[in-house]
């Protein structure tokens, strides 16, 4: 926007936008703007108010990072105005925007770099035909504030301190600047799609006041480390219970639902951080919901090659490299990533040894997407490489194994199919991801009664008929397993039912195979039939050996009791019967 004329009644105003030019002539004594233009988009006359103002952020307004935020004005007279933030008292100004004069503009606001920090105060400037400067306010990051839905308004403006509810933790992951050209995810618009559903779950508006814990994520621009993060919540907690007003936790007890990193950046709160009264992190926590954290890295963040943007690189990242947590010929040679090796305790000997020292694993609900063919596209390279790596089950960032915290003892764990890696924060993946909310709600109320499917059976009948005698001797086994879902949720995906020839009653590699057969999907308490028939080698019979049936034989699916899946029948009666 640039005057292009003025005398003492009037002003001559060229306004320039995209698709856009207008001439504005304003004339102060008659109070309006009378517009020429080229644009039929363009409005004819624009009143004229009173004295230009931005009304927010104000004097003294801490607008944390990352968070969804609406700057507003009134008084302006141009049909658009530009938006800009400075950084450092007003000796230089960032284009925010140029946008139409609607008298407010949505914003999330701006990561720092390394360069942008509010030093000590931030201001917005709005410009149409004059400049109006704003308040000095403030972008923390490592903030609690309560959440808020997609409209800006709060989900539970009620203060927490004299309620039963007790504060539930809502954590991003990181920001990724991408080859298209913008970023996307780790802010505050993360959680819209899980709070919509918050709001409709009376149980959880009953029990829970949720937070959302703001950090810097944008992966290029930090210079945080995830263990630096997990202090920050930390401290932002401390100052929580140490407050004495209506908004204090009060020394109640945490719950947290964290999204891709930010169930790292939780872990090392809970692990690596003490309050200053002596109590671990964890120790305020009643239990980590992860949604596709990457709980041993992902082969992906040692790839700059096909990871989003290859030009920057932040301690976030780092922190994300594969742990290596057991063998792989095509990571074998990754650099060992220290920091989560010895976060998830590998080898086991390099734990800390301090009095009292808790990893909490028993605390985690981890849940993994399998996305099976992601439509995002920032995410096709990624899922593809993976696979190359030798993780064809994965959500686009994170092996489903790194998700599910592979080979640590977690309270539930569980894979949703057709979900993608943002699809994991806010269920936005159909029915699994219906399911997925439902999951979590079930883990938030009922969290010491975790849920889940849990598939045994029993066998119905097992006979062994055989014709001729020597070695000449024909002999078929037939028989018949009831499986049954005795958990509290359906299996979402096939199982396989494998039966083996046992010398003995306990199933070992030594066993036989026989036969494998495939089960449908089962809903809790529902049970399928399903049979065996098997001819043995010719001159041998089964007599005085047992036949071993083992449910769910290649743990597709994360079960509540993965001990009850072997089904044992014998000893098969001697002699063998006869037709």
């Amino acid at each position: 926007m640039r005057s292009v004329g003025m005398d003492p009644l009037s002003r001559l105003i060229a306004v320039f936008l995209p698709g856009l030019v207008a001439i504005v002539l304003f004339n102060p004594a008659l109070g309006e703007a009378v517009e020429l233009h080229d644009s039929p988009r363009a409005e004819a006359i624009v009143p004229a108010s009173d004295t230009p103002v931005v009304i927010s952020p104000t004097q003294g307004d801490q607008w944390p990072l990352r968070s969804r935020q609406f700057i507003r004005w009134s008084g302006f007279i141009s049909p658009v105005v530009s938006i800009e933030i400075s950084y450092n008292g007003g000796a230089d100004w960032t284009s925010i925007a140029i946008t139409s004069n609607t008298g407010s503009y949505e914003w999330i606001v701006t990561e720092r770099t390394r360069l942008q920090r509010c030093n000590p105060t931030c201001m917005i400037r709005i410009t149409d035909l004059i400049s109006v400067i704003s308040g000095s306010f403030t972008i923390p990051d490592g903030a609690l504030i309560p959440a808020r839905g997609s409209t800006g308004a709060h989900i539970d403006d009620q203060p927490i301190a004299n309620t039963e509810k007790l504060p539930l933790i809502l954590i991003y992951g990181i920001r990724l600047s991408t080859i298209f050209g913008y970023q996307i995810g780790g802010d505050e618009a993360t959680w819209d799609g899980f709070l919509e559903y918050f709001v409709s779950q009376p149980a959880l508006l009953q029990r829970f006041k949720p937070y959302v814990f703001f950090y810097d994520s944008l992966w290029s621009n930090s210079i945080t480390p995830v263990f630096d993060a997990g202090a920050q919540l930390r401290d932002a907690l401390h100052q929580k219970y140490q407050d004495p007003g209506p908004d204090s936790f009060a020394g109640k007890p945490v719950a947290i639902v964290a999204h891709s990193m930010g169930g790292l950046v939780a872990r090392s709160f809970m692990q690596n951080h003490w309050f200053p009264d002596g109590s671990q992190g964890g120790e305020r926590v009643l239990r980590l919901i992860t949604l596709a954290t990457p709980h041993h890295g992902t082969p992906v963040a040692n790839d700059p090659l096909h990871l989003f943007d290859p030009d920057e690189w932040g301690d976030f990242v780092q922190d994300l490299q594969w742990d290596n947590h057991k063998y792989n010929p095509f990571t074998a040679d990754f650099p060992l990533n220290d920091w989560l090796r010895e976060l998830n305790c590998i080898p086991d000997s390099i734990c800390p040894t301090s009095a009292g020292y808790r990893t909490f694993y028993e605390k985690i609900f981890a849940y993994a997407g399998d996305s099976g063919g992601t439509s995002h596209p920032e995410l096709i390279a990624p899922e593809e490489e993976l696979g190359l790596y030798g993780y064809p089950d994965n959500d686009g960032v994170v092996p489903v194994e790194s998700a599910l915290f592979e080979g640590r003892s977690v309270e539930h764990y569980e894979v949703f199919s057709g979900c993608d890696h943002f699809e994991m924060a806010n269920g936005d993946c159909g029915t699994a991801g219906q399911d997925l909310l439902a999951s979590i709600a079930a883990a938030l109320v009922n969290g010491d009664d975790p849920t889940g499917p849990d598939l045994t059976g029993v066998w119905l009948s097992l006979t062994q008929r055989c014709e001729g005698t020597g070695e000449a001797q024909e002999c078929r086994l037939k028989g018949k397993v009831r499986t049954r879902n005795q958990g509290n949720q359906k299996t979402r995906k096939k199982s396989y039912l494998n039966f083996y020839l046992s010398p003995d009653n306990v199933f070992d590699g030594g066993d036989t195979f026989l036969r494998r057969v495939t089960v449908d999907t089962l809903k809790p308490g529902k049970t399928k039939s399903k049979k065996l028939k098997y001819k043995l080698p010719t001159g041998e019979d089964a007599s005085g050996k047992y036949v071993i049936a083992v449910v769910d034989a290649t743990g597709r699916i994360a079960e509540l009791d993965e001990t009850n899946n072997v089904l044992v029948f014998g000893p098969i009666p001697f002699p063998p019967n006869s037709p």
